[in-house]
């Protein structure tokens, strides 16, 4: 599978906890048109240098920053270069991620921007809408620097929802400074009652090279994380959702996309990248992973904005080996629920799992962390509580 990643880096505010790479601005401030056409300007390029044109794309995938900050207009733009220089799949899965406040609140320009409601003009170009939500607690909202509250999350939920989207994700945090188990099941409680399609419950980490106050936050020890994740696992299985990943939530129902009846509501976009799929990344940050020939790369786009409007487009490119290909791939698939299928596993790397990493699975089967069925090995409960200590194992 082939998909695109568009990155937006642009935000109303940069939040305590945010690592990624985005800029903090007004939104009159955004340089919308010059950064949209500097996407088109690099797709074009990187189709050509790259040999992708007329490749199938079957995901993109609009990330930030805030990329709703953007008009339709540019983003519009940006979708048609990506169809002319490539070919996507009549049933491409299109995501563009959302935070609340660039959902709800009114445009402050007379354009049908998406800057403001979720008009139907975006609907009409994707197909998948993620929104931030992090909480539904205006205390932990405040604490996380986020600039939207409870009550317009809720708000934005429901206009998606009417603006005609069949396929929302919410994220959720847990683990936040202070929370209790209590408050983390309410959130669950509060995003069980839209119905959405997709919930995303994320683990609150802090880099270690983050500044600022979010280094004073007293996060959950090991055993209260261990409860919140086994809480998320529970409760949302019970309400009907698939754990797919360890993070991930689908609903149990078929997609209303116009897809195989086997579709569900699993992140195609996501998937492919935890399934070690190529993707190409667009845009200041942007990474990608690439095979060509036999040598895979990761290429990252220079985190520089203003560099970037001046069309010099730079990269920092890794060639990797087989050894970190076999753990990447590893550790990916098996932060799935479905986990490793070993004959892929060997089609890929001409290796046996288990030549390139002797008895670790026969001692995770042992020990109840794993299971094998047939030709794949996955994590069980246990084994996903205690996933980063297993991964580096590998």
């Amino acid at each position: 599978m082939f998909g695109i990643y568009i990155h937006i880096p642009f935000c109303l505010k940069k939040c305590a906890y945010c690592d990624f790479h985005s800029l903090a601005m007004k939104a009159d401030d955004v340089p919308q048109k010059e950064y949209a056409m500097a996407v088109c300007e690099e797709i074009e390029k990187q189709a050509a240098l790259r040999n992708l044109r007329n490749k199938k794309v079957e995901s993109i995938y609009f990330g930030g920053g805030t990329p709703t900050l953007l008009e339709i207009k540019y983003l519009e733009l940006i979708l048609n270069s990506i169809r002319k220089n490539f070919a996507v799949a009549d049933n491409a899965e299109i995501t563009i991620e959302a935070n609340p406040e660039t959902l709800t609140i009114e445009p402050s320009h007379t354009t049908t921007a998406s800057a403001g409601r979720p008009y139907r003009t975006i609907a009409q170009n994707f197909n998948r809408l993620s929104i931030g939500v992090q909480t539904f607690n205006d205390k932990h909202l405040k604490t996380l620097g986020r600039i939207h509250s409870a009550e317009t999350a809720k708000k934005a939920i429901t206009a998606a929802s009417d603006a005609g989207f069949k396929n929302i994700s919410i994220d959720l945090m847990w683990g936040l400074p202070e929370q209790t188990i209590n408050e983390m099941e309410t959130d669950i409680e509060e995003a069980l009652k839209f119905g959405v399609q997709h919930i995303s419950a994320y683990q609150l980490t802090i880099d270690e090279n983050l500044k600022g106050p979010c280094k004073m936050w007293k996060l959950p020890d090991d055993e209260l994380s261990r409860r919140m994740w086994l809480l998320a696992h529970d409760r949302l299985v019970a309400a009907g959702y698939e754990h797919y990943e360890i993070s991930n939530f689908a609903a149990d129902r078929y997609a209303p996309l116009g897809l195989s009846m086997t579709q569900k509501f699993r992140c195609k976009h996501n998937l492919n990248y935890w399934r070690y799929g190529e993707w190409l990344g667009l845009g200041s940050g942007a990474s990608s992973f690439l095979t060509e020939g036999v040598t895979s790369l990761h290429l990252t786009t220079a985190k520089n904005i203003p560099q970037y409007l001046r069309r010099d487009f730079t990269y920092e490119i890794e060639e990797i080996s087989q050894k970190t290909a076999m753990t990447e791939y590893s550790f990916l698939a098996l932060r799935t629920f479905e986990g490793i299928y070993l004959n892929d596993f060997k089609n890929r790397f001409s290796k046996e799992f288990n030549a390139a990493y002797p008895n670790l699975s026969k001692e995770w089967i042992k020990n109840g962390l794993a299971r094998l069925d047939g030709n794949r090995l996955s994590l069980t409960i246990d084994g996903m509580l205690i996933s980063n200590e297993l991964f580096g194992r590998l």
